[in-house]
């Protein structure tokens, strides 16, 4: 068996909040007096504590927890930007890391001049970049500006260049922090792709997120770190509902009633199953642009309750709501005659381009003011839906935007 490309035991990285840093000698150098005269320990701080893990070819890992929880500090760590304070770091191969907008560049120099400077940073020889030069460009979209010097690009035009000389410096090991986010969906479907590629090519990444729609999708492994130590370290699944299960009860104490894997009821209605069917009624996850589709929910009665209200929400991965609907607004609340019940939500053309989306179900009270319980994609494979071109849209990159806009265009000649 090879031996991993990361290996990290024990790595703890530690700062010191007070020592110098005020721009001032005499304030700096009265408070070190201070504390050495009234004998304080120095004020540290520990970033990351006792952190283990391997990286083995083929291998896909992704960093999750909440902010300040270590996850740029290891991944500055593992692209050799700073050293650990203790433990042992041993990487085997060509790292080509993304962890800064900007990180490597020069203001004041083109983007072409950064593109070959970036490229040595990375370990790429001249002739490498010059090979590459070209798809560098086209992957990060600014033939317009590359003769402009980078102090005048937006955030967006530094990621998409910066990651484009990651992507294609063929890396043994490639490290993304959420930089990626300020890149558009266009952009991002790029970087996926090229993640895909590297997974299928067995070249092993690390991939630091807020959005678990990204680290479910591109990675087979996941870290949980919190406060500076790691909390959940294995399937990416099962962290991702540790972690889910902290977010929501930070305290760590959970409301009476709670399932914090899947979904929360704590009042008179649950939901007993909810998913994506087709028009013959048959469970489906993957449609083509225009398709129709069914949302069937079923729900149980727990307590005395006569009217209630469904209420539908459909997101772009795990984050942005695109649309939202409910028999509420369109003034058709659901009578609860029995203790079981059904409502089937008919989609006759769903209308939007390719990509990820899920289904977001809750069950609200009359006023749509109480939700008795909800259902989230993000937790279920049956309320997403993965959507491909259509037939008509299959040649050519015929939409921008996510809404394929159908329009009724009538041609003709103008008369005064």
């Amino acid at each position: 068996m090879s031996a991993p490309l990361i290996e990290a035991r024990g790595i703890g990285k530690r700062y010191r909040r007070s020592a110098f840093g005020r721009g001032i000698c005499l304030p700096d150098f009265s408070r070190v007096f201070r504390r050495v005269k009234r004998n304080q320990p120095p004020d540290d701080f520990w970033a990351l504590k006792d952190i283990d893990l391997e990286l083995k070819q083929g291998d896909s890992l992704g960093i999750i927890g909440p902010n300040g929880a270590g996850k740029s500090t290891l991944l500055k760590i593992l692209s050799r930007v700073t050293d650990p304070t203790e433990g042992v770091l041993k990487i085997r191969g060509r790292v080509g890391a993304l962890i800064e907008v900007g990180a490597g560049f020069h203001p004041e120099l083109s983007g072409r001049d950064n593109i070959y400077i970036n490229g040595a940073i990375l370990g790429m020889s001249r002739r490498e970049v010059q090979k590459r030069f070209d798809e560098i460009v086209d992957f990060a979209d600014i033939e317009d500006f590359i003769d402009t010097p980078v102090k005048k690009y937006s955030s967006g035009m530094y990621v998409r260049l910066g990651f484009a000389v990651a992507a294609h410096m063929d890396p043994d090991i490639l490290l993304i922090d959420e930089v990626l986010a300020v890149g558009d969906g266009r952009f991002q479907q790029k970087c996926f792709q090229a993640m895909a590629r590297f997974r299928d090519d067995g070249v092993p990444f690390v991939l630091v997120s807020h959005s678990m729609y990204n680290i479910t999708r591109n990675c087979s492994t996941a870290l949980f770190l919190r406060g500076g130590c790691v909390r959940n370290y294995g399937a990416t699944d099962h962290v991702i509902a540790s972690y889910q299960k902290y977010a929501q009860n930070p305290d760590g104490t959970l409301a009476r009633g709670t399932d914090p894997h899947e979904h929360q009821y704590t009042r008179d209605v649950r939901i007993v199953r909810a998913r994506v069917e087709d028009m013959q009624r048959m469970p489906v996850s993957a449609i083509e642009t225009g398709d129709s589709i069914v949302l069937d929910v079923q729900y149980e009665v727990l307590g005395s309750c006569s009217q209630i209200n469904l209420e539908v929400a459909v997101h772009q991965g795990s984050e942005d709501v695109i649309a939202v609907n409910s028999t509420y607004l369109d003034g058709h609340p659901v009578c609860c005659s029995d203790r079981q019940g059904r409502v089937q939500v008919c989609l006759p053309r769903f209308p939007f381009t390719s990509g990820h989306y899920e289904f977001d179900v809750s069950i609200m009270d009359d006023t749509s003011r109480i939700r008795y319980d909800r259902w989230r994609g993000f937790h279920r494979d049956e309320l997403c839906l993965e959507v491909r071109p259509n037939n008509k849209s299959a040649s050519f990159e015929r939409f921008r935007g996510i809404v394929d806009l159908e329009c009724d265009w009538q041609l003709g000649t103008s008369h005064s």
